[in-house]
């Protein structure tokens, strides 16, 4: 029996294979849109100074989150197009417009107050009375959840994002605020032991390498 199975253009909200084939997300939870938890940032700019370095914030992919990329002096930002940078505020999801794919969100912290960032990067902010910081950070580290934003992707293979429009439209499961911060609390315990551990690791190699050649 064929497999293939027929769609009339007729029958299509919206012409274009990514709105009709795509990955779902099915959870136990409250599916909330975005647009429920997000709302455009309002946004300061600063005029760069030739003369004055920058620290410029990154966004890694797999929700690794944000980090400082790199800080770079005035004049190596400055071009015919780009006079100013935008100022990194606390509690904002971050992305670059022109490259979204494999989970490439950050959800910026007190830390990051001071970093900059050019035009092609985006700030959103967070409606944390709905959602935790760093519960929203692990869910962009979740595989699945990686896959599902691919699946909205457009553009090349190089270039491919999605549009802050987009974005807003899509839902994600959303357990209540106590749940997401005890399961943040759980991930954060697990990972300070794992980081001790290592520590202890380095700490009793050392001790060997010592011990044998001295």
């Amino acid at each position: 029996m064929s497999k293939v199975q027929v769609v009339w253009f007729r029958d299509l909200v919206r012409w274009d294979i990514k709105s009709n084939v795509s990955l779902s997300l099915q959870s136990s939870h409250k599916q909330v849109l975005f647009e429920d938890l997000l709302s455009q940032a309002e946004v300061e700019y600063e005029t760069l100074n030739p003369n004055k370095d920058y620290n410029i914030l990154g966004v890694r992919s797999y929700g690794l989150g944000v980090y400082h990329n790199r800080t770079a002096k005035g004049n190596t930002l400055i071009t015919k197009t780009t006079k100013r940078y935008q100022k990194i505020q606390e509690g904002n999801l971050f992305w670059c417009k022109v490259d979204t794919k494999n989970g490439a969100f950050g959800v910026t912290l007190t830390e990051h107050i001071g970093y900059y960032a050019s035009h092609n990067m985006i700030q959103a902010k967070i409606n944390t009375d709905k959602i935790d910081l760093l519960f929203l950070q692990h869910l962009f580290s979740c595989k699945f959840f990686q896959q599902f934003l691919d699946s909205q992707v457009t553009g090349t293979t190089n270039r491919q994002y999605i549009s802050f429009k987009e974005l807003l439209k899509i839902k994600i499961p959303l357990p209540p605020l106590k749940i997401q911060k005890q399961i943040v609390a759980k991930i954060e315990s697990i990972k300070a032991q794992i980081k001790a551990l290592q520590e202890e690791e380095k700490r009793l190699k050392d001790e060997i390498e010592a011990y044998i050649y001295i």
